[in-house]
């Protein structure tokens, strides 16, 4: 709601713009968050955080051609950038049909069902 009012007073502020799809991707609201990337690219063509939220959108999409094309504009601008080699190798595992397990993300959801049983308190 904060992006949409400033946004409402500058529609053209593509930090915002950028922000606002990067929270979209985080909620999984991929498809809204493809729409600000689309448009942000339109006034900050060269945006190498832009280019990264952009990958990893078309990554979750299921997306991979659009995704390692992203990426590969990306590797003009900084060639040596972690975030689009890893989207790059990603996508085509996905697209040989081979398996991923992503460690973080597997840790994290075994994390959270361990905290819930949790009877630490701050008033020990």
């Amino acid at each position: 709601a904060c992006c949409n009012k400033i946004l409402f007073h500058n529609p053209l502020d593509v930090d915002i713009i950028i922000f606002r799809s990067g929270a979209f991707n985080k909620l999984g609201l991929y498809k809204i968050a493809l729409s600000d990337c689309l448009l942000a690219k339109e006034l900050s063509p060269n945006s190498i955080k832009l280019i990264q939220i952009t990958s990893q959108v078309y990554y979750n999409l299921q997306e991979y051609d659009n995704c390692i094309n992203i990426s590969n504009e990306g590797l003009v601008i900084e060639p040596n950038n972690n975030i689009l080699l890893h989207y790059i190798e990603l996508s085509n595992k996905k697209q040989s049909g081979e398996i991923i397990i992503d460690p973080f993300t597997w840790f994290n959801s075994h994390q959270s069902h361990s905290h819930s049983h949790s009877h630490c308190s701050d008033e020990e």
